[in-house]
């Protein structure tokens, strides 16, 4: 899985807290996330967090997006808030999936009609 740089905009116990909720979500997810990017920022109002990453699921890099707001005071403990918002992300990746099992074929893939 590829990973690339983001830089909270907190504190250092939450870009911590951050960090290591991302750490496990990267270590449980390395086979079924081939590239994931995450970005966290505050809300042009400032009073919640934003959350953003966008991931594939195969080496074709098909992007897939899942958002997600914090409405969380930035002065608050973001542990727990944190855990959420990965597993969110693990739902997230998980939904893609399934959506991409179920998808129609596209033309390549469909059976040649007989004109009937």
């Amino acid at each position: 899985m590829t990973e690339q740089p983001t830089t909270p905009p907190f504190d250092t116990g939450a870009t911590s807290a951050f960090a290591r909720h991302k750490s496990r979500f990267l270590s449980r997810n390395f086979e079924r996330c081939g590239y994931l990017r995450v970005d966290i920022r505050q809300a042009p109002t400032g009073d919640r967090l934003v959350f953003a990453a966008s991931f594939t699921l195969d080496a074709v890099r098909r992007w897939h997006r899942v958002e997600s707001a914090l409405n969380l005071p930035l002065s608050d403990d973001v542990e727990e808030a944190f855990a959420a918002l990965f597993e969110r992300l693990e739902d997230g990746i998980g939904t893609a999936r399934i959506a991409q099992l179920f998808a129609p074929l596209g033309a390549a893939g469909r059976p040649a009609s007989d004109g009937g």
